[in-house]
């Protein structure tokens, strides 16, 4: 149950992210708006999209309404979905049965997220699949282990900048044409 409750919580979140889409865009609604939830009232699922629903509504001064379509496994609250009109549904963390269900029975495209091949598309999270995160979902494979990598190359740099062996000539804009030699050079300072 709190597996779940967290895989809701950061599905939930991203929709916490279209205040920011919508002035960035400079769109504002006009009217409300539903949030629909694919599970029953007073589940977990439920009480988060609730509290999401609130901090939406006050930040696009619009009201959001939760709107429970429990029941199918999700399937109910997908069709609802797709019959409001999206584009596309993301299911996560789902059963391959059931998004084999959820797939088959709208007339959109379903993106899985440890989901199984049976959707239409598929997606993870960048951070995962690079290895930078140090614990992952079952469902991600991680493609990759820069994390190490990056961290060298990070400290690589902050040595030679403290040593001043970087920026060399090779990185720095000349005044004219011709590379003089530089007559005055600043201690760095701090850290």
């Amino acid at each position: 149950m709190k597996a779940l409750l967290v895989k809701t919580a950061i599905g939930l979140g991203l929709l916490c992210a279209l205040p920011a889409l919508a002035s960035a865009q400079g769109w504002q609604p006009t009217r409300s708006i539903k949030m629909i939830c694919p599970y029953p009232a007073g589940g977990g699922t439920d009480q988060i999209a609730r509290i999401v629903a609130l901090q939406l509504s006050k930040r696009l001064g619009q009201q959001v309404v939760v709107e429970n379509r429990g029941g199918a496994g999700g399937a109910i609250g997908a069709k609802a979905i797709a019959d409001a009109g999206a584009f596309a549904v993301v299911i996560e963390a789902l059963a391959e049965l059931l998004a084999a269900r959820i797939t088959k029975e709208i007339p959109i495209p379903t993106i899985g997220i440890g989901a199984s091949a049976e959707c239409d598309g598929q997606i993870l999270v960048l951070e995962d699949m690079l290895g930078l995160s140090p614990r992952v979902p079952k469902f991600v494979k991680e493609y990759a282990q820069i994390g190490a990598g990056i961290e060298a190359a990070v400290k690589a740099f902050a040595t030679e900048v403290r040593t001043r062996a970087f920026p060399t000539a090779d990185y720095t804009y000349p005044m004219c044409d011709e590379v003089g030699e530089v007559t005055k050079k600043t201690k760095m300072t701090g850290s």
